[in-house]
């Protein structure tokens, strides 16, 4: 059991992206009722709320909602214990793999049509151009130095958003963040070699051009548009023009 539930949490991050200010009065605000005061709890009580958010993660492509979650309590009350199972193992046991690609599959369509409605938006926007990728580029405040090129080391602050507006990632205070333009998203490649230094940009970015299907769990979900705002703040070249680009990121740190 000690080994499953330590490979359990190696396999699901604890991790947290940015939430809001509203973000924060929500989850106060819906707070369970009876759930205990974990601001009075001891070091090991908080320890075992942690194995509680890593079994909860590990249940996340089944999107429960609160009803279908007070089965999942029952189950685990159930089995921890002692007492025996309300229903047969061997028959539904085998199941939980097909309710999990079936809410999955569900979960996609879902995803990619609110999507597809958010970029239709964006790219009615004034100002807003939407390219042959799928890039939809508006300029928020214009820039008057030269434009990167597919080589080069640029400077960026930036803001990373889903698109009910949920930062997962910012780098907007103190220094810019450096990377080449060539290891980054496709999103940001095609986008940063039409700015201008000292330009600010949004970009609406369709998961072909971002994180494609897999995305970068548990932080980012598969099949996601994105919206970055990212003013560049200087560009200069890095690498000889005849050099493979990098295989990863250096600088969107996006799990």
């Amino acid at each position: 059991m000690l080994r499953t539930l330590a490979l359990l949490l190696a396999l699901v991050p604890i991790t947290t992206c940015c939430p809001s200010p509203a973000a924060k009065r929500n989850a106060a605000e819906m707070k369970v009722p009876g759930a205990p005061d974990l601001s009075r709890a001891s070091d090991d009580e908080k320890t075992l709320y942690i194995v509680g958010i890593a079994l909860g993660r590990s249940t996340t492509t089944l999107n429960l909602t609160a009803a279908e979650l007070e089965f999942v309590k029952a189950g685990m009350a159930d089995q921890v214990t002692g007492r025996p199972s309300q229903v047969s193992v061997e028959t539904y046991a085998p199941k939980v793999e097909e309710v999990a690609k079936r809410r999955a599959a569900k979960a996609v369509d879902k995803t990619e049509a609110a999507g597809k409605t958010f970029i239709e938006a964006a790219a009615k926007e004034p100002g807003a151009v939407r390219s042959e990728s799928g890039l939809v580029y508006r300029t928020l405040k214009p820039g008057s130095g030269r434009s990167p090129t597919y080589t080069d080391k640029v400077k960026v602050h930036y803001r990373a958003a889903f698109t009910n507006g949920t930062v997962f990632d910012s780098e907007t205070e103190g220094a810019p963040v450096d990377l080449v333009l060539a290891g980054t998203i496709p999103c940001w490649i095609e986008a940063l070699q039409k700015m201008k230094v000292g330009e600010t940009a949004r970009l609406v970015c369709p998961p072909s051009l971002a994180y494609g299907d897999q995305g970068r769990p548990p932080t980012l979900p598969g099949h996601a548009t994105l919206v970055f705002d990212i003013e560049l703040v200087a560009a200069e070249p890095a690498m000889d023009a005849g050099a493979p680009p990098p295989n990863i990121p250096p600088g969107i740190r996006a799990p």
